[in-house]
């Protein structure tokens, strides 16, 4: 899902991925278009596009909200499987 206005995320590649994962499952970010991860055989590949919160506080708000999103979900990816 797009939102106008913001830049939102892509992967460009020669192989078809297994998989194409859209979105964090959180509607707040997914409406910006801020998480792509594609998996592969081997390896797999996510896309963000992080708020930068230079607007002003509720922006910068949502930009912590995002990495306290964010940052435990690539965690979890890294320790599931190695792919990561």
């Amino acid at each position: 899902m797009r939102k106008k206005g913001y830049s939102g995320v892509g992967i460009y590649c020669r192989a078809q991925p297994q998989q194409i994962k859209v979105g964090l499952g959180v509607a707040e970010f997914d409406a910006e278009g801020r998480y792509l991860r594609a998996d592969f055989a081997d390896f797999s590949v996510v896309s963000l596009y992080l708020p930068s919160g230079s607007s002003g506080a509720e922006r910068q708000a949502v930009k912590f909200k995002f990495m306290a999103v964010v940052m435990p979900h690539l965690r979890e990816l890294r320790a599931s499987d190695g792919r990561y």
